[in-house]
């Protein structure tokens, strides 16, 4: 099948490709063809679930009738370029890739800086594992902490920790995920199972079994009380100490006198540790 570019009218009303703004003027919207590839799924989002004949039906209507309706796209920066979020259309979107078309129609919604007017381009994670890698970023530079991160992203501590379990995938195994349009909350449950039981899954993934079915037994063997617990790679010291560092905070807030040294020396960091043991007697560990 031949690779397509089109828009059901021919062309583009001029109207509709000067930027309109919206929102009371918080934002910007133009109507413009976008190449599909530059067009991003929201991470946020568990993707929807369509029947195969029903995205085979629609890509051949817009085959033969053009996109009567443009996706909705927010723009935003990766690299010093711009790139888009889908906002809606997710139904036609996958359409359109199933139809291999190159460019469609969109309506691009640009965020403004409300004090000057200024076009202002946001950068959102691309996936959940580029939310995972930026978590564990901040962690390991003593940026922030789980807790403030939970914070700033308003979600709770734990949920935290579950995007970091994320990062338990090597690249490949990631890249399957994301290609095969995995929603997060069944990646993290296969993120914590023991290795083999998630490399069976992924194996099922990739031999074309049904998707939903696949992610319908994750969802209920990560329900079963299992005795084996993922082991995680720390690559970065910085991750350990800031863990330790942390763990001590939450002590000493409990009323635990823990104190904790460290001490450089040319090939390694010593840590010690000093925890009450009886009548607040120090022990050295």
């Amino acid at each position: 099948m031949e690779e397509q570019e089109f828009i059901s009218t021919g062309e583009l009303p001029k109207a509709a490709a000067k930027p309109q703004d919206i929102a009371g003027g918080k934002a910007k919207a133009v109507v413009k063809f976008i190449n599909v590839s530059e067009i991003m799924p929201d991470p946020q989002k568990t993707p929807k679930l369509f029947k195969t004949e029903d995205l085979a039906r629609l890509a051949l209507d817009i085959l033969e009738n053009g996109l009567r309706n443009p996706l909705a796209l927010l723009c935003y920066s990766y690299k010093g370029e711009e790139r888009y979020r889908l906002l809606s259309g997710e139904k036609r979107f996958r359409a359109c890739l199933l139809a291999r078309i190159t460019r469609v129609p969109c309506t691009v919604i640009y965020p403004l800086d409300a004090k000057n007017n200024k076009q202002e381009l946001i950068m959102p994670p691309r996936d959940y594992f580029e939310e995972a890698r930026i978590f564990a970023e901040a962690i390991n530079r003593g940026l922030y902490t789980e807790q403030e991160i939970a914070a700033k992203a308003g979600v709770k501590k734990e949920e935290v920790y579950s995007t970091l379990s994320l990062l338990v995938f090597s690249e490949k195994e990631q890249q399957i995920l994301k290609d095969y349009c995995i929603p997060c909350n069944i990646a993290q449950k296969l993120a914590i199972m023991d290795i083999h039981t998630r490399k069976g899954f992924l194996e099922s993934i990739t031999h074309g079994t049904n998707i939903a079915a696949v992610c319908a037994k994750i969802s209920e063997a990560s329900s079963m009380p299992s005795s084996q617990h993922t082991k995680f790679r720390i690559n970065n010291t910085g991750f350990f100490f800031n863990s330790v560092n942390h763990a001590v905070e939450t002590m000493r807030e409990g009323g635990v006198d823990i104190h904790c040294d460290t001490k450089e020396t040319d090939i390694s960091t010593i840590m010690t540790l000093t925890v009450p043991k009886n009548d607040n007697v120090p022990r050295g560990t």
